[in-house]
């Protein structure tokens, strides 16, 4: 599972095209990027209890990692961590 890194200031993912969202719990955090192939979220209940997880949309999108994504990983934004089972 991809992860936004705890040390990264959020406002970083603005830079890359994501908006910041409304999410509920009004506690949570979460952060959108839409374009004319996929769909990717970035959301957590809080930065210290799970992290902020990236999720993308639309079937191709599993196919391959969106180049938005790569750009992260490229700036040193996000990490991979071992799901729980």
């Amino acid at each position: 599972m991809l992860k936004i890194k705890d040390n990264v200031d959020l406002k970083e993912l603005e830079k890359f095209g994501f908006e910041k969202t409304e999410m509920y719990p009004p506690s949570a955090i979460g952060y959108e990027y839409n374009d004319n192939d996929c769909q990717i979220d970035i959301c957590g209940l809080t930065i210290n209890e799970l992290g902020l997880t990236i999720c993308y949309w639309k079937s191709h999108c599993h196919y391959e990692i969106p180049v938005v994504i790569y750009n992260l990983i490229q700036a040193g934004l996000v990490e991979k961590v071992e799901e729980n089972e």
